[in-house]
């Protein structure tokens, strides 16, 4: 596989000006650019992305880590992540855990090992003091509402915009309403409780 040394020599010019022509450096001028990119054809030259990611400081990937791929809620979030990470010229590595730490592990571990430039968190099953130790490696956004200092997210206000559905479909005279919750834990949770009691006072009064 040819290098820069083997670039530069068949272009006659200097490794430095092969590498800001690589680079896009303004300041080159024309003739050694185009004999540069001449010699870089020639040779079939294609750059190292491990030495550029080095280079850069970074990878231009972020991982999404979720569940399951199939979940439609996660096709809803991937559709807008997607969107904006082709906006801003990264690429997404879909991570599916199956709700298994140590593959969430995994995943942290490569934000560790600068693989990636950053996780975005679906859905886990590991504790938040897991991920927080990560934090220092690469920015971690989760799509949930956490209550630390290191990690950011963008959450969606459950308990109002339910309460908003129950409100209208009683109003709408509908009364044998179903409730499905995809983890039995969130049943314990206190808005989901404080949830059903005002939806059972809304019935009562309506």
């Amino acid at each position: 596989m040819a290098n820069i040394k083997q670039i530069a020599e068949l272009a006659g010019v200097s490794i430095t000006t092969v590498s800001r022509v690589l680079n896009n450096h303004p300041y080159v001028q024309e003739a050694k650019r185009e004999a540069v990119w001449d010699a870089v054809h020639k040779l079939n030259y294609s750059p190292n992305s491990n030495a550029v990611h080095l280079v850069k400081g970074r990878t231009g990937m972020v991982a999404v880590l979720l569940p399951f791929v199939n979940h439609p809620f996660a096709g809803m979030v991937l559709e807008g992540i997607a969107e904006q990470a082709l906006l801003n010229n990264y690429r997404l590595i879909l991570c599916q855990t199956n709700y298994d730490q140590n593959e969430e592990k995994r995943v942290l571990d490569m934000l560790k090992s600068k693989q990636i430039d950053g996780v975005i968190i679906v859905s886990r099953k590991g504790k938040w003091e897991m991920v927080e130790s990560y934090a220092s490696y690469g920015p971690i956004v989760a799509c949930e509402k956490v209550d630390s200092e290191v990690i950011s997210y963008v959450h969606v206000d459950r308990y109002k915009g339910t309460k908003e559905c129950f409100r209208y479909l009683v109003e709408k005279g509908y009364r044998q309403i179903g409730f499905l919750l995809e983890l039995v834990e969130l049943i314990m949770e206190k808005n989901v409780c404080r949830l059903i009691w005002k939806v059972l006072l809304i019935w009562e009064n309506a």
